[in-house]
C-alpha cells in the first residue's frame, strides 16, 4: 500500500515518533514529518516546553541514521520485538483462555479484553496489588464514566520468565475460586 502521504491529502497528515523505545529508554528525541508550516510551529512548541534537545544526542542519532547502524539495529530489535510478542500471546493463551486478543503485526503491547465486565476489576486490582504495571481503558479516555474491558500488556522491556511467572499466578489466583478473583 503507498504511504498515506503520497495520497493528496499528504497536507493533513503527520508522523510523529520517538527513538526511545528502540534506543534505550532516556533517549528524549522524537521526530516529525509534515508540512513545514506545522513543523514550525511543533518546533516552537517544543522549545517552549523543554527548551530543545541536545544537539550532540541529535548529532550521534543523525550518524547512527547515516552510517546504516540504526537501520540494522531496527531489524535486530524488529526480531526481538517479535519473539517477545509471540511468547505473551503464547502465555496469554495458556493462562488467560478466556481471554479474547488478536496478536498485533507490530507494537508493543498486546490488548488482553474479557467479557466479563467485573473480572477486568478484580484482575486489574490483583496487578495492582501485585506491583505488576498496566494500563486499562481508563488510560486511554478522557471519560471518566468509561467501563474498561480490557487491559494493555506491554512487552518491550519484560524478561519472558518473569511473565510466566506473573501469568501462573494470575492463572493459580483466577483458578483456585478463591474468591478474588
Amino acid at each position: 500500500r503507498p504511504a498515506i502521504r503520497s495520497t493528496t491529502a499528504a497536507a493533513q497528515v503527520v508522523y510523529m515518533g520517538t527513538f526511545s523505545k528502540v534506543l534505550f529508554n532516556n533517549v528524549r528525541l522524537g521526530y516529525l514529518v509534515a508540512d513545514s508550516h506545522l513543523v514550525q510551529q511543533m518546533a516552537a512548541l517544543h522549545w517552549s516546553l523543554s527548551r530543545g534537545t541536545s544537539g550532540l544526542l541529535q548529532q550521534w542519532v543523525a550518524e547512527l541514521i547515516k552510517s546504516g547502524t540504526y537501520a540494522r539495529h531496527l531489524r535486530r530489535m524488529r526480531t526481538v520485538y517479535r519473539h517477545k510478542r509471540d511468547d505473551m500471546v503464547t502465555l496469554a493463551r495458556k493462562y488467560l483462555p478466556d481471554a479474547q486478543f488478536s496478536v498485533p503485526s507490530g507494537g508493543l503491547q498486546l490488548y488482553v479484553r474479557f467479557s466479563e465486565p467485573e473480572k477486568i476489576h478484580r484482575i486489574s486490582d490483583w496487578l495492582s496489588d501485585n506491583h505488576i504495571q498496566f494500563a486499562d481503558t481508563g488510560n486511554y479516555t478522557f471519560d471518566t464514566n468509561a467501563t474498561s474491558d480490557f487491559i494493555v500488556l506491554g512487552f518491550a522491556n519484560t524478561d519472558v520468565n518473569e511473565c510466566k511467572t506473573v501469568f501462573e499466578r494470575l492463572y493459580q489466583t483466577l483458578d483456585s475460586g478463591s474468591g478474588r478473583l
